[in-house]
């Protein structure tokens, strides 16, 4: 990196057969199955990484959006009836993770309480 005109050689040594080539070959077979484990994973997610929720673009996901309209057809024929506003109560604790965020911005008013444990 100091001499960019100089040729560098890089030397791997390792003992064939030994047991430092089979933990490496080990780390390496299990770095390779680890990445097709996630990569078969993430094309067989019931939501696509575009859709989750954490880019501001979805229209569906802004604040203040007209709340989601129900219907039901065993009351007064499927009339469409609104819920009216929601909320949520979460753990002060929960408040570490991203959720309670993308909750908010779905909408969805929050109560922050400390839940006793046990």
């Amino acid at each position: 990196a100091g001499h960019p005109g100089k040729q560098l050689r890089v030397y791997f040594l390792m003992y064939d057969s030994s047991v430092e080539e089979q933990k490496y070959l080990t780390s390496l077979r299990k770095e390779k199955e680890a990445f097709q484990q996630l990569i078969h994973q993430k094309g067989h997610m019931l939501v696509p990484a575009d859709r989750e929720g954490r880019n501001n673009d979805n229209v569906h996901l802004k604040r203040g959006e007209p709340q989601a309209m129900t219907s039901t057809s065993r009351k007064a024929g499927g009339r469409v009836e609104d819920i009216g506003p929601q909320m949520i109560v979460v753990d002060m604790r929960e408040f570490r993770s991203s959720l309670p965020s993308l909750i908010h911005k779905r909408g969805i008013d929050i109560v922050p309480v400390t839940l006793e444990v046990g």
